[in-house]
């Protein structure tokens, strides 16, 4: 082959992937041969048994895997999907679609109060055991604050007394607000657990 000044030697192919898989398997297939080459030709039925189940089992296997990755695969798009929703939303329309979620879940008199008179709550609620639950809805672009967490903890003392308090924000917490959580019970939904929460899993209260 001719060769040109400047340009380097022609690299050899490599072998494709189905090519390298049928080598190795060709191998595999001499070597237990070699090896098992008694108990083959003894019982030559048993062991073509034995390789079809083996096959089917990998077959299966495969199968499944690949199914349960495009169910995750699913499951991650609609998540997202519905969460770009919720980005697009106005602060009212977080909290109507936050109720509709928790009647979903078995949430009783559920009950949206907003505005300006909401004494810093703005939904009540009662979980299928019947105990008072107390929500703050934030719909924002830039993480919770402890400064906002605090708050809510103080109108739970102050107005809503026996009620766990369950905060969501669309856009997460920053650290010292998940421990100003953590000190009084308080629920944070996040943004990854609100995603799960809107494909249908139900929050978990304190």
């Amino acid at each position: 082959m001719q060769r040109y000044p400047g340009y380097p030697p022609p690299r050899r192919k490599r072998p494709p992937s189905t090519v390298k898989l049928a080598l190795i398997a060709t191998g595999a297939g001499v070597l237990t041969t070699a090896v098992f080459g008694r108990t083959v030709a003894a019982h030559p039925v048993l062991t073509a048994l034995c390789l079809v189940l083996g096959l089917a089992a990998i077959i299966g296997c495969s199968y499944h895997l690949a199914r349960l990755a495009e169910r995750e695969r699913h499951a991650i798009f609609a998540a997202n999907s519905r969460l770009e929703v919720v980005d697009r939303m106005t602060g009212t329309q977080f909290e109507e679609h936050i109720a509709e979620l928790l009647r979903r879940d078995g949430f009783t008199d559920v009950r949206v109060l907003g505005g300006a008179g909401d004494r810093g709550v703005d939904i009540t609620a009662r979980d299928p055991d019947r105990k008072p639950v107390a929500v703050q809805c934030k719909r924002w672009s830039k993480p919770i604050g402890a400064p906002e967490v605090r708050n809510f903890i103080g109108a739970l003392n102050a107005t809503y007394d026996g009620h766990r308090g369950v905060f969501v924000a669309s856009s997460g917490f920053t650290r010292q607000a998940a421990e100003e959580a953590a000190l009084c019970g308080l629920l944070l939904v996040d943004r990854p657990h609100l995603a799960r929460w809107l494909t249908g899993t139900p929050i978990s209260l304190p």
